[in-house]
């Protein structure tokens, strides 16, 4: 059995990821001063106009610039191993991974809200890498059609049924583990303890950083029931 899977992966540099680390770093940093500056004056509004253009405008762009790092991608699979084939946009090979099963000790497939697909191997020596690929296909969408996940989760199937030795496991989402669940939850009560505080000892205070951190906590909780339902799906496919 061999299959082949013409695609493109998001070749992610470090500048890029330098640019997100500045983007929600000038975030932030323009919350901490919003904090220190009594309202209202012209300077807090200024900041706080700041504080939201650097979030917004890169988001504006952000399909364009992920274009810039695309690569066409040719995903080949058999009964003896997987292997991924990187190009640059010319047609010559950019970069080459070869697994075979044996050396594959789990693996996940996630899907992202921009409809990538994240493929991650985790190897029996420790060590992991993930692509990610522009398939265009939420989680629903790819259950139902010919997908990576499908491609990907049949062979392994395959390969599970043949094996004698140690099987390959589908890898559960970090926030449905028990390390996950247990940061989940203490971060949750840090911050609920953290609002409580604020209101009491500093109700007329500027609430813009528990806004923050409670978006990010409800963000949290959506990613983790997301995981939950893609983790219940694979076990029916």
């Amino acid at each position: 059995m061999e299959k082949e899977i013409k695609t493109e992966v998001l070749y992610t540099p470090k500048n890029l990821i330098y640019l997100l680390a500045f983007i929600f770093g000038g975030f932030f940093l323009s919350v901490c001063l919003i904090e220190l500056i009594e309202p209202p004056t012209p300077i807090r509004i200024f900041i706080i106009v700041i504080a939201v253009s650097i979030v917004i405008i890169p988001l504006l762009f952000i399909k364009k610039v992920n274009r810039l790092f695309t690569n066409p991608v040719l995903i080949n699979l058999n009964n003896s191993s997987v292997t991924i084939n990187i190009f640059h946009k010319s047609g010559e090979i950019k970069k080459q991974y070869n697994y075979k099963w044996t050396e594959i000790r789990s693996y996940r497939i996630s899907f992202r809200d921009d409809k990538y697909t994240e493929l991650k191997i985790y190897k029996t020596n420790g060590k992991s890498k993930n692509w990610v690929l522009i398939e265009h296909k939420t989680l629903e969408e790819a259950i139902k059609t010919e997908s990576i996940l499908k491609t990907f989760n049949s062979f392994v199937k395959d390969i599970n049924e043949k094996t004698v030795n140690e099987n390959i496991y589908w890898n559960i989402g970090f926030l449905n583990s028990k390390t996950g669940i247990i940061v989940l939850y203490s971060l949750t009560i840090f911050f609920l303890i953290e609002i409580a505080i604020h209101i009491i000892l500093s109700p007329e205070s500027s609430y813009a950083s528990l806004i923050v951190a409670i978006s990010f906590i409800i963000q949290l909780w959506i990613q983790r029931n997301n995981e939950k339902k893609l983790d219940k799906e694979i076990v029916n496919l």
